[in-house]
């Protein structure tokens, strides 16, 4: 698949010169329109790469585009009836790409519900929670962001241990 985004760069041909000199986000965004076919049948790998490229898209500052695929793959996770797990980390893409645009109530509700499904695991849950809170400090809600900071303090101290064997691995 990455070949496949970036294979114009590759290429000698010189029809595709004007391709080669396009920004990487849009070589991307070319790029992850194929997902739907060139792995149709592939739900699974299908999720993946959606949280990848919408991943890719928050790193460069593109939170429309990283909304979009977080939740494309919300969408296929949810059609996977996967793990809870998938869908928090799906969940926390996407309220973080909502916050970066501003739309913080909706931002919120991904953040919470990440931060319901994610009870399993420690890590993941805090991770939700972080996301949370970045939320909440945009809303200036200080009391709030208290009472989320005050619930990591809590796992941190008592899951200690077991959030450093799971970062370890």
């Amino acid at each position: 698949f990455v070949v496949d985004v970036f294979r114009v760069n590759a290429r000698d041909d010189p029809a595709n010169k004007e391709l080669r000199q396009l920004p990487a986000e849009m070589l991307l965004e070319r790029g992850a329109r194929l997902i739907d076919t060139k792995f149709a049948g592939q739900p699974r790998l299908q999720a993946e790469l959606y949280g990848v490229v919408g991943g890719i898209f928050a790193d460069m500052s593109s939170p429309k585009l990283a909304e979009e695929y977080a939740t494309k793959q919300l969408a296929a996770l949810a059609a996977l009836d996967a793990s809870a797990d998938d869908q928090a980390r799906a969940l926390v893409l996407l309220a973080r790409a909502l916050a970066r645009q501003g739309k913080l109530a909706d931002a919120e509700l991904r953040a919470r519900r990440a931060v319901a499904i994610a009870k399993g695991s420690p890590k993941l849950g805090i991770e939700a929670r972080f996301a949370l809170i970045d939320v909440l400090l945009s809303q200036w809600r200080d009391d709030a962001v208290r009472s989320e900071l005050d619930k990591v303090d809590a796992v941190l101290k008592g899951g200690g241990d077991s959030m450093a064997l799971e970062s370890a691995r």
